[in-house]
């Protein structure tokens, strides 16, 4: 690594320059013009509408406790199926 002074007068790194090192890591090819479009849902999807029906009609969805629970239980689960998928497609 660097020294310290070395290291704070480096320009941040680009978007490019981002997407290349993990298009590296993942052993994508560099440079080819490829995209995969994923959609998937990260506040609403089944996991929602069940959790709903069962727990989230008995909050105030204005509620502290409702926001909570709605991230705790269907959007951090949601933002880590998607991950793990986005993943699968890479190797």
């Amino acid at each position: 690594m660097p020294p310290p002074e070395e290291r704070f007068s480096e320009q941040p790194a680009t978007l490019e320059k981002v997407l290349a090192d993990w298009e590296a890591e993942r052993g994508l090819s560099v440079g080819a013009r490829m995209a995969v479009y994923v959609s998937t849902p990260i506040t609403t999807g089944l996991k929602f509408v069940e959790w709903l029906r069962q727990y989230g009609h008995r909050l105030d969805p204005e509620s502290a406790e409702y926001v909570r629970r709605l991230l705790v239980q269907i959007v951090r689960p949601n933002i880590h199926g998607a991950a793990r998928f986005v993943d699968l497609l890479c190797y």
